[in-house]
């Protein structure tokens, strides 16, 4: 699901409060660029000048438009347009959250991975369980490699520093339980076994760290997988790229 945020940086700042992914838009020709393939829509409106409304609808009728003003009645006018919902300045997290989950058109249900802070799984806000903090570790390292093959081998080595027989059974134990988690997100496939090894199959994650490395600069906040020692040598690239 794709959400645009248009002129609104305290939307973008909700957002990121809430590790939810979203692209800013600064200008109406971009705007109507982009608006086609999204889902949700946070639109600033000025009194009732809904003109903006009109525009993006005729290139995408079913998107979810959710208006934000200072103005109740600006507000009130925009449901003449079939918008799914208004935010009224001041705005706070739950209220960014709260007509998300209530869009008009589709439903929304959103996993996200996180890799700037702590490593997480995030589903709608809320951090997802993991039966081991092993395998939750070993995900990180996958996508720490960014699609790449890590060998069973290293992936003991890293993970326990050690590499017998036991440890490499006991990383396709943590493979399973990785898989059990995963399925109920419709994500069970995208650890794919090659070459004595596992990777991950990128194109179905919505990832920070991913989104970054194709452009988005201001997601980078200095800190990368803060709860993992060996992710301090991809932290030290990234404040490489970032002086």
């Amino acid at each position: 699901m794709e959400i645009l945020v248009y002129q609104e940086k305290e939307i973008v700042k909700a957002f990121q409060d809430l590790s939810i992914s979203v692209k800013y838009l600064l200008n109406e020709e971009e705007l109507l660029q982009n608006v086609l393939g999204a889902s949700v829509l946070y639109l600033p409106i000025v009194g009732q000048d809904l003109s903006l409304v009109d525009k993006v609808q005729e290139i995408n009728a079913k998107i979810n438009i959710v208006i934000i003003s200072d103005d109740s009645q600006g507000c009130y006018a925009s449901f003449k347009k079939h918008i799914s919902g208004y935010l009224l300045r001041p705005i706070t997290n739950e209220m960014v959250m709260e007509e998300l989950k209530n869009i008009r058109y589709g439903e929304y249900s959103s996993l996200s991975v996180q890799c700037f802070g702590q490593f997480d799984l995030i589903m709608n806000g809320v951090s997802l369980p993991f039966p081991r903090k092993k395998a939750k570790e070993f995900l990180a390292l996958l996508v720490d490699r960014r699609g790449g093959t890590v060998l069973v081998d290293e992936i003991c080595e890293i993970l326990f520093k050690e590499v017998n027989d036991k440890k490499r059974r006991y990383i396709y134990v943590l493979k399973f339980e990785l898989i059990k988690v995963l399925k109920e997100y419709n994500l069970d496939k995208i650890i794919c076994n090659r070459n004595n090894g596992f990777a991950l199959d990128t194109s179905a994650l919505d990832c920070d760290y991913y989104k970054y490395c194709d452009g988005q600069k201001d997601l980078f906040r200095g800190e990368y997988m803060t709860q993992y020692a060996w992710a301090q040598k991809t932290l030290k690239e990234l404040q490489e790229r970032a002086e």
